[in-house]
């Protein structure tokens, strides 16, 4: 999440549904800070699409992390706060943070398969990384 100031950042939503149209939609939602949308058949009572933005705003402005008690499955988040040290020690020293590439030539981003429903065809298309390279008109 980008931050705006200070206090706030801006959270950004990426949805995929496969589809032959291959279209690409923006879509800005202004939402109102603790207002969810109810989903009365969930357990939780809050929309699937209100789910993480509140799992984020519940925080607080400035989330007290001396009291936060992460366990093993949060080594993504511990892995997370390290890089971001390590680029803010960086940029200290006069380097450039990790993920830069001021190399035109070398800022190709490449999204890895992981998941095997992916990597399947779904009524006839391929969205499996080796199809897209045989087809750069498919990855736009």
């Amino acid at each position: 999440m980008p931050p705006v100031d200070d206090y706030s950042t801006l959270l950004y939503f990426l949805r995929f549904y496969p589809s032959d149209k291959r279209s690409l939609c923006l879509l800005r939602q202004e939402h109102k800070l603790g207002e969810y949308c109810e989903l009365l058949a969930d357990w939780w009572g809050i929309d699937v699409s209100d789910q993480d933005r509140m799992a984020v705003e519940q925080q607080g402005v400035i989330a007290d992390r001396t009291r936060e008690h992460l366990g093993a499955s949060d080594g993504g988040i511990v892995l997370m706060r390290r890089m971001m040290r390590e680029s803010l020690a960086a940029v200290a020293a006069g380097r450039d943070p990790l993920c830069i590439i001021r190399d035109p030539a070398r800022q190709i981003v490449e999204f890895r398969q992981h998941s095997t429903m992916m990597a399947q065809k779904q009524e006839g298309v391929s969205y499996a990384m080796a199809d897209l390279a045989r087809e750069p008109a498919l990855a736009k």
